[in-house]
């Protein structure tokens, strides 16, 4: 890795400037994944670029966690403020909830209208796929790989306390882009259940450089399934199946991506401890019985029933009857 004062540019120094300004706001960061989020977030907001945004990200916070505070940075709040609108941060920790929120909606939508019937590995698998997926419907978010990584912890997380609980029935008002999104990820686990595909998946992550798996196309795939036998329903060979296909490849890619960067490294292994604690509290799920499916969608399993559940977002929460009819009538994803 690059010295870190290499990047310690005017930018770079109005963006530690904003952080320091966020933390004081909203609080500390409870993670150096949400750490790392929250830059990101900030820049994106400040209109901050770089060739290699991620890799500034990550060496910007290494270097933050060597200085002590603003005092270092020589500057004091009031003129950080000036540097700094009050908007931007507002827009920062707005940003960064309404991903979370996004999210966690449409992987308990998944759960609730498709199955709940999946096992450790398979609810971590279809969370990867959902996160490389997010920002489909609206380009302009525009999320960066460090924040992906806080969504993936996040999500874990979530459902790590809270998967075996019930979920309540959502009703049949559910936000048409999230039923489109929630179909995209029910093709993308019939793929993924296809046989051999999870082994040809695991050989192109672990032999292609992440710059070629951003060359695959959905051309080059059906040649890799056709030359390892691998045959796939005629409704999933489709551009678009196939296209959500290899955007998943080339995150679950990124998260393996080594790096001798230390931030990066101790990244890796939050990412990895949550999801092994995930796996092992859930171990027994894998026992349960694949759903059938029926279209596009199954029938939801009863293995969830009614009933409390608290999640990191609410948004189905004392939502009436009329509320629930304009939303989903409402064309935007959700």
């Amino acid at each position: 890795m690059a010295d870190p004062l290499a990047i310690f540019n005017p930018e770079a120094h109005r963006l530690l400037l904003a952080f320091e300004l966020f933390e004081q706001t909203y609080g500390t960061r409870s993670s150096e994944l949400e750490s790392q989020a929250t830059l990101a977030a900030l820049a994106i907001g400040m209109g901050i670029t770089d060739p290699n945004f991620d890799v500034f990200i990550q060496q910007l916070d290494h270097y933050r966690r060597q200085l002590d505070g603003l005092q270092q940075l020589e500057a004091s709040v009031e003129a950080t403020r000036q540097v700094v609108p009050t908007a931007i941060l507002q827009q920062a920790k707005t940003r960064l909830a309404s991903l979370e929120a996004r999210l966690i909606l449409r992987i308990r939508t998944y759960l609730q209208r498709v199955s709940s019937k999946l096992s450790a590995m398979e609810f971590v698998v279809l969370t990867k796929a959902a996160v490389a997926l997010l920002e489909d419907a609206r380009p302009e978010l525009n999320v960066s790989l460090v924040e992906r990584k806080h969504l993936l912890y996040v999500v874990l997380r979530t459902f790590g306390t809270q998967l075996s609980q019930p979920i309540p029935v959502l009703g049949e008002q559910v936000p048409k882009g999230v039923t489109r999104f929630v179909a995209r990820l029910v093709r993308y686990q019939k793929i993924m259940r296809t046989d051999g595909v999870s082994a040809v998946c695991a050989q192109l992550v672990s032999l292609s450089p992440e710059n070629r798996l951003q060359h695959l196309s959905p051309d080059v795939i059906r040649h890799v399934f056709k030359a390892h036998n691998i045959i796939v329903e005629p409704a999933l060979d489709s551009q678009d199946s196939l296209g959500d296909f290899i955007k998943a490849l080339l995150f679950e890619s990124q998260l393996q991506t080594p790096s001798a960067a230390k931030s990066e490294l101790a990244i890796a292994q939050q990412i990895k401890q949550a999801i092994t604690e995930f796996r092992a509290k859930y171990h027994a799920i894998t026992e349960i019985t694949q759903p059938q499916w029926e279209d596009e969608l199954s029938v939801s399993s009863v293995f969830f029933t009614s009933g409390s559940f608290a999640t990191a977002s609410n948004e189905f929460s004392g939502l009436s009857h009329n509320q629930a009819e304009k939303t989903s009538k409402d064309e935007t994803d959700a």
